[in-house]
């Protein structure tokens, strides 16, 4: 018993010197996703961590605002504001050395910031994003991978209006070739870098923008993800398209991403008919 509540107090030990991961949602709007990301907070194996939220739908979000957990800091607010301004007033009332995106409608493993903050230690890197990721779109009943440094071949234009193949080029490309440093839903960085390089005041694009002037005097990773670290879920919503390469069979959902399975067959219960 010795033996075993001295292992204890030296794990317990260990997890208070690792530094607070301060985690960001800026949210509007969505607060059937908003119980579903608690979850994912939660359940982070990471074991400092807070978790701000800036609301500015009409109506305070009523799970989070009585969640009563002191890790939780939910501020609901009258006026709206950009994405981009909501991050920056995430940031800058965050304690902690690290700075982790986790967007109101993604899924997040419960091993995603035990896993990104390793990659920024071992790296030595100043920010650290996944290159390549799962994604599932509601809207059209898809579910696929897509690595983002590969941009010519065959690709599925997952928009919310189409779905369909098509085949890229150096010629037709463009919008392409800086995708692996957007999609902000993964971004972990350092708060040093945080303070250097404010976020634009954008609804959109304001995350590859923040990377690209954060390039010239920081060091960025990235990694790719084959083991179910993110799901990035596209709904009616959702503000950006995806190009994945890879069209997956739906029953690996619930293998990779058990314990958003409920939570996704409910969503698209409450969707009706696939439109393709």
């Amino acid at each position: 018993m010795a033996l075993q509540s001295a292992l204890g107090l030296r794990r317990s030990a260990g997890f208070l010197l690792k530094p607070l991961v301060s985690i960001i949602t800026p949210t509007f709007g969505r607060e059937e996703f908003l119980a579903q990301a608690l979850r994912s907070v939660r359940e982070q194996t990471y074991p400092n961590i807070q978790w701000l939220i800036l609301d500015d739908s009409p109506e305070p979000c009523r799970t989070l605002a009585a969640c009563g957990d002191a890790r939780i800091l939910y501020e609901h607010v009258p006026q709206r504001l950009t994405i981009g301004e909501k991050r920056n007033r995430l940031i800058a009332k965050a304690r902690g050395e690290y700075i982790a995106h986790f967007d109101d409608d993604d899924y997040y493993a419960p091993r995603f910031l035990e896993v990104m903050v390793s990659t920024l230690d071992e790296s030595g890197a100043d920010f650290a994003n996944l290159s390549a990721w799962y994604l599932y779109d509601l809207r059209h009943d898809f579910f696929g991978f897509w690595n983002l440094r590969q941009t010519t071949g065959l690709h599925y234009i997952c928009s919310l209006d189409r779905l369909q193949l098509a085949t890229f080029t150096s010629e037709n490309n463009a919008t392409l070739r800086d995708n692996h440093l957007g999609y902000g839903f993964s971004y972990v960085y350092r708060r040093s870098l945080a303070k250097a390089v404010p976020f634009a005041a954008r609804n959109w694009g304001e995350d590859a923008e923040f990377v690209k002037a954060a390039a010239a005097n920081f060091k960025l990773h990235s990694i790719e993800d084959h083991g179910g670290l993110v799901l990035h879920v596209l709904h009616a919503a959702s503000s950006s398209s995806c190009f994945p390469q890879y069209h997956l069979p739906n029953f690996l959902v619930p293998v990779l991403f058990a314990p958003y399975r409920e939570f996704l067959w409910q969503q698209r219960q409450r969707r009706g008919p696939v439109t393709v």
